[in-house]
């Protein structure tokens, strides 16, 4: 019963950090230089998680962009490895 609980313990450990090797393996994108649309002076870029405007972000391989630490977070919070917009896997 110990054996197992551990087991689920560092289960869990191994999970956040291979979670953390993910977004480190993100592209970092900066919407300040790179985004045409802002340079055509269109609508910022909001991040859905914390829903405020992302100068620097990652961007997942749907496209979706977050902050770096909002999507931390989720991924943390979540036992799952999906977009939180469209559910696209995250590999």
């Amino acid at each position: 019963m110990i054996l197992c609980k551990l087991f689920g313990y560092f289960y869990k450990i191994y999970i956040e950090i291979n979670k953390r090797k993910i977004i480190d393996f993100l592209p970092t994108i900066d919407l300040k230089t790179n985004d045409e649309r802002l340079s055509r002076n269109e609508d910022k870029i909001d991040c859905s998680i914390c829903l405020t405007d992302i100068d620097v972000g990652k961007q997942l391989h749907c496209g979706h962009i977050f902050h770096e630490s909002c999507l931390e977070e989720y991924l943390l919070e979540n036992m799952n490895l999906k977009c939180p917009v469209c559910g696209f896997i995250i590999q």
